[in-house]
């Protein structure tokens, strides 16, 4: 480890994204040149090794030196670049990738559910499951458990930016703040508002006070990121039913005092709907209630939608607002199926949501397959052109969840995708090559087998359909990275400028990133200074950063808790008992540490160590004889 900084990185391999809802383009031997703030500065095809790139170099006024080296990390066989799973609700400054794949719906209160439904509908799903839920997070060490799992388990699915609601909880709802800035993760929050509807013991206790907790909420956000330039609030009246009219009005004029945006549900059960019919029988639609009280404009996201009248489609369509598709939930609830055609030769903006925990997974990917899926059942009930009409191609059901997403939230055309100017913020996706035997000998690649024959659009369409996190290699969430090198860099390298997820490598590595972020999650930033913080909300919680630390160390561990530790002593006390001061054992092999083992130690494994293999390139992920080992739960497995 050569302990070097990285201020530029060339990438050189397939890349992939969506272009228009028809079009999905594949750029093989391209480059993508990045500089020092994350930016991409240049987009070059025909560009087939380093070599090649380097010629680039003087163009740029790009030159490196011992002291700054240019990094060039070039993809594989069978792999290929993608944008990074993001959430995108969120307005100008909010810096989204116009091109991400959007999750744009997403419970984390309810995520210990997903997968949980008994025999419920909507309603009877909330009051016997979900409420009781949300309501227990009041509690903060549960709310802190909750919130750094779904947290950890979105990014390991490549989501670098969620759209979260939380509880009606000011303090649990301020920690998913926190929690979201100190894991870098681009996030819209949003305090749930509800003074109806809803059970004694979770409930507002007035319209005057969930607009006074939602304006506590907001300055709280505001104070520990005053730019917004990672986390935002979010206005969030539950759902019509939940919010009493004086509510919903009050929830409109903070909306037009701030200019935040607006998410909340709409039309997603036919009994939610006659029940919003009772409630407000002067609106003519339950679009007319958001909208008579100032809450349906160019910055609301209305969730599912399912049921929505030809006049309401009107209606949206001219307040410009946006629909965030559920397929899974949707489906989960037996809710409907939504007529995404419809919307679309409407001209409304669609993006898709994964609605944790209606939705069972919090994979965006998942959302993107089941809207096909979706698509092709109501094409069931037509004929001929009308049943072709109705299906939604791969290309049209990735740009739902990316560029679809942005146009939801007037994103389109101002940051993101592949081009100068936008962000680098990615995902490296990886399929299995399958070899003349056939067998699963040496196979870790995950779910996708690619035989060779395929073309590169079947290819992708494969991965829609077969793939999940263990085809995610690598993410490069832009901020996320900042404070993860920052922090880990002084003993693993600097100079990796992505989290692997090293799936290639091991049967159980998912541990890697899930059990490090986690733990990031318990409330570790590491300031200007290089000193070791804890965010206001989660200090109070006592949180280590390393649950098992062995005696020697626990100095370190209380300068940890306390806010103290410098970077050599929080490498001391996350585990990395073979250094001292800060300075990494390399070994024997390249770009090879023993990094956070104590991390899996004790609770998340069985007595062995855990060794994390951070590559200097992607060649050194599947290098024959590379020495990487995985003692986790009794399996090990070799590189």
């Amino acid at each position: 480890m050569s302990g070097k900084v990285v201020e530029k990185t060339v990438y050189l391999g397939t890349f992939a994204h969506s272009k228009s809802l028809k079009e999905l383009e594949i750029a093989h031997n391209a480059a993508i040149f990045v500089d020092e703030s994350g930016k991409i500065v240049a987009v070059e095809r025909g560009v087939a090794d380093e070599a090649a790139a380097k010629s680039f170099f003087p163009k740029l006024n790009w030159s490196e030196s011992q002291e700054k080296p240019i990094r060039i990390f070039k993809s594989k066989e069978e792999q290929f670049f993608f944008p990074g799973f993001i959430g995108n609700p969120s307005i100008s400054n909010l810096q989204t990738p116009a091109n991400q794949p959007a999750d744009t719906h997403i419970h984390a209160s309810q995520y210990p559910n997903a997968g949980i439904f008994g025999k419920s509908t909507l309603l009877d799903w909330l009051n016997t499951y979900t409420f009781p839920m949300e309501a227990s997070l009041s509690t903060l060490p549960t709310a802190q458990r909750v919130y750094a799992r779904v947290i950890a388990r979105t990014l390991s699915h490549g989501t670098t930016t969620a759209a979260y609601y939380a509880t009606i909880s000011v303090p649990a709802t301020n920690l998913l703040a926190d929690l979201c800035l100190a894991a870098g993760q681009r996030a819209l929050v949003g305090r749930c508002c509800m003074d109806s509807l809803a059970p004694d013991y979770y409930r507002d206790a007035s319209a005057e006070q969930s607009i006074a907790d939602t304006q506590a909420t907001i300055a709280h956000i505001a104070s520990i990121d005053p730019s917004h330039a990672l986390v935002k609030p979010i206005i969030t009246p539950r759902f019509a039913p939940s919010c009493s009219s004086a509510l919903l009005t009050g929830l409109g004029k903070l909306q037009k005092e701030t200019g935040l945006p607006v998410q909340t549900h709409i039309s997603e059960n036919k009994r939610e709907i006659d029940l919003v019919a009772q409630l407000f029988p002067q609106s003519k639609s339950y679009a007319e209630v958001y909208d008579t009280h100032g809450l349906l404009g160019p910055k609301t996201v209305l969730a599912h939608a399912v049921h929505i009248t030809d006049e309401e489609r009107a209606l949206i369509k001219e307040r410009g607002a946006g629909i965030s598709h559920c397929p899974v939930s949707n489906a989960a609830l037996a809710s409907g199926m939504a007529e995404v055609r419809t919307w679309l030769d409407d001209g409304i903006s669609v993006g898709l949501g994964t609605d944790v925990s209606g939705g069972y997974s919090p994979s965006v990917l998942e959302a993107v397959r089941q809207s096909l899926l979706c698509s092709r059942n109501l094409a069931m009930g037509e004929a001929g052109d009308d049943a072709e009409r109705r299906k939604l191609s791969v290309e049209e059901a990735l740009y739902l969840g990316t560029v679809g997403g942005a146009k939801v939230v007037g994103m389109e055309g101002k940051v993101g995708a592949f081009e100068v100017g936008m962000e680098w913020d990615a995902q490296l996706v990886g399929m299995e090559g399958v070899g003349l035997e056939g067998g699963f000998e040496g196979a870790d690649g995950g779910p996708v087998d690619i035989f060779g024959w395929e073309s590169w659009e079947n290819k992708l369409a494969k991965w829609v359909f077969n793939g999940d996190d263990r085809n995610t290699l690598a993410v490069w969430p832009q901020q996320l990275i900042k404070r993860l090198c920052h922090l880990l860099g002084q003993y693993v390298g600097p100079e990796v400028p992505y989290i692997p997820n090293n799936h290639l490598h091991a049967l159980h590595a998912q541990a890697d990133l899930l059990r490090v972020l986690e733990q990031l999650l318990g409330g570790v930033v590491v300031g200007k200074d290089n000193r070791v913080l804890t965010p206001k909300t989660s200090g109070c919680l006592d949180v280590d950063l390393a649950v098992d630390a062995r005696e020697e160390h626990m100095d370190e561990v209380q300068d940890l808790r306390k806010g103290s530790a410098t970077g050599g002593s929080i490498g001391l006390s996350a585990g990395l008992e073979e250094i001292a001061n800060g300075q990494p054992d390399v070994g024997a092999v390249k770009g090879r540490a023993s990094v956070l083992g104590i991390l899996v130690n004790g609770e998340h494994a069985t007595g062995g160590r855990y060794e994390a293999v951070v590559p200097d390139d992607l060649s050194d992920f599947e290098r024959e004889g590379e020495q990487s080992e995985w003692h986790c739960g009794g399996h090990r497995r070799g590189g």
